[in-house]
């Protein structure tokens, strides 16, 4: 029995297995690849209704910015719609004394058809230390902690949808 040269093994078994997985790779690139969206929405209005106010409004400035930042590269026609709801925000006491509270963010991305059909969809809740919005001594702590919240939310957001 002649002996196989090195570079025909070679050859033949990479041929073999790129053409016995040729489908396998590409269903798995599709199923993993980033998706891509027609639009991204942000709902706060169950925050509204529970009367978060100020920070509802917050919420929704801070998350479309970061929202827009994350998935700058994936926008595009015929695609499904990224819809974020953010149900509640709580902030913990903060007093800079080392205690270890958390701030938390409630909601969900749901991707949706053009038909508004589900897609999917993730619910999320985000806790992130209470110091994350910088000097708690600072007038304006509230507002950066939310800011805080509403980047980091949207960084779930692309790793769960991506």
């Amino acid at each position: 029995m002649p002996l196989m040269s090195r570079r025909t093994f070679l050859f033949a078994t990479g041929a073999g297995a790129v053409a016995g997985l040729s489908k396998p790779i590409g269903a798995l690139a599709n199923t993993t690849g980033a998706m891509n969206f027609s639009g991204i929405l942000v709902d706060v209005s169950q925050m509204r209704e529970r009367g978060f106010g100020i920070q509802a409004d917050w919420v929704e400035q801070d998350l479309v910015h970061a929202l827009k930042q994350q998935f700058a590269g994936r926008l595009t026609r015929n695609a499904p719609r990224l819809l974020v709801q953010v149900s509640g925000v709580s902030l913990g006491t903060f007093t800079g004394n080392g205690d270890k509270t958390s701030d938390f963010m409630d909601g969900r991305a749901t991707i949706l058809d053009k038909a508004n059909s589900v897609l999917a969809d993730y619910p999320m809740l985000l806790n992130l230390p209470s110091s994350s919005g910088g000097a708690w001594y600072l007038p304006d702590v509230d507002r950066r902690r939310v800011r805080a919240l509403s980047i980091a939310f949207a960084r779930w957001v692309e790793r769960k949808t991506g």
